[in-house]
């Protein structure tokens, strides 16, 4: 315990040095208080960079807010500063817990909290894989054990119990980040204004009814271009709260494709269900391999580039993305 008595007395620090800013090259970072206060935070294992603390402080206030509007525990999946998932601590039943991945565990058992991470994990597996975790009440064991087998950065909350905070630094061989923030800390008003216009972000009540329906459906449509209409046609009973985020890219290819390079063929899904798009036809030069998978990179005018991978024959998509890669894929040119 020697390690965690020395972190612990860091409680205080106004200011934390950070393993590098928003990429590795930046050297060196800090994180402070603008008013020159004490950090709300303390670091219990790791170094956590820049973008695992957007990540961690965004998913705090999420979390915050859903215990304090619910009553519940609450837990989110955060991954590049945008929510994966966010669930609250209601039990899981047998279905769910298939639908989740914790039906091997003794899932009838879990902690209300444990509850909430497995819901907002599954909500989106594929998007949270290497996600930061934020909970709104202290890390319990059952909730510690789930974490531990998912393929995550590290983990924000008010708290962990002596049980929990051993079982997260066995992960990553001792280098998982651990962050505990002070419960009562508010982020600044300006800070939450720039964010929402930054993000665009908006929150509103409805009484989830056919015109909430709408209203949603609006809202994505108005945020991603047209791109995408109607996601949803009715709101189920059971649901308390919807967690948007709409994401829009429009580029041109460095590139562009001829009439002559686009023409239909056969497409089938995960499912092995058959249908006939459209596809593009291009020879490319920028080539990527991993253990499990081939892939390439075609580039946009605009400085971002598309980045295609395609898994082993015989490996299931779902399979691979929950494999833990460790970030191996190599170029080959």
């Amino acid at each position: 315990m020697d390690e965690f008595e020395d972190k612990t007395e860091e409680i205080g620090m106004k200011e934390l040095e950070l393993k590098y800013g928003c990429n590795p090259n930046q050297k060196p970072s800090r994180i402070y208080m603008e008013d020159g206060s004490e950090l709300p935070i303390k670091v219990l294992s790791g170094r956590p960079g820049y973008i695992n603390f957007l990540d961690a402080f965004n998913g705090w206030q999420l979390v915050r807010d859903l215990k304090k509007a619910t009553g519940l525990p609450a837990a989110t999946s955060f991954k590049h500063v945008s929510p994966a998932g966010a669930a609250i601590g209601l039990p899981l039943t047998e279905t769910l817990a298939k639908i989740y991945w914790v039906n091997d565990m003794n899932w009838k058992e879990f902690s209300p909290l444990a509850c909430a991470y497995a819901r907002a994990r599954g909500a989106d597996r594929m998007s949270s894989f290497g996600d930061f975790i934020a909970l709104s009440d202290v890390c319990d064991a059952d909730t510690a054990r789930l974490i531990k087998r998912e393929v995550s950065d590290g983990v924000i909350a008010p708290g962990y119990t002596e049980e929990a905070l051993e079982i997260l630094k066995q992960k990553k061989k001792g280098n998982y980040n651990v962050i505990q923030i002070d419960e009562n800390f508010v982020p600044a008003d300006d800070f939450l204004k720039l964010n929402a216009e930054f993000y665009q972000a908006d929150i509103f009540a409805s009484a989830f009814d056919e015109k909430t329906t709408k209203d949603i459906n609006r809202w994505i449509d108005r945020r991603t271009d047209g791109m995408i209409k109607d996601i949803m046609d009715q709101i189920p009973p059971y649901a308390i709260m919807y967690l948007v985020n709409a994401v829009a890219f429009e580029g041109e290819w460095q590139d562009l494709y001829e009439k002559e390079q686009v023409h239909d063929a056969d497409f089938y899904d995960i499912d092995g269900n058959h249908s006939t798009v459209s596809m593009m036809y291009s020879e490319e030069y920028s080539f990527l391999k991993e253990e499990h998978a081939v892939g390439f990179i075609k580039p946009y005018k605009e400085g971002f580039d598309f980045v295609a991978l395609l898994p082993d024959e015989n490996m299931d998509i779902r399979d691979y993305a929950a494999a833990d890669k460790g970030g191996s894929c190599s170029p080959v040119f």
